[in-house]
């Protein structure tokens, strides 16, 4: 089981718990908390343009999805 598997599942525990975890995890795995710093950076850039755009123009039917029945 690697490192990861470890960490409970995030709806399971709060998420200063699990971004703890995940970053000793990563540490233990050998990443510098210098890179682990960048890649989140990186991943919250890559995500921060397509959820700006979502919350200024939210759907026209208040986010409700039709179901195919």
């Amino acid at each position: 089981m690697s490192k990861l598997e470890q960490i409970p599942p995030p709806e399971t525990i709060s998420l200063h718990e699990f971004t703890a975890a995940l970053h000793a995890s990563l540490v233990a795995g050998g990443m510098s908390p210098a890179q682990i710093e960048k890649d989140v950076e990186e991943t919250v850039a890559a995500f921060r343009i397509p959820v700006r755009k979502a919350l200024d123009n939210p759907a026209p039917d208040g986010g409700k999805q039709k179901s195919a029945a």
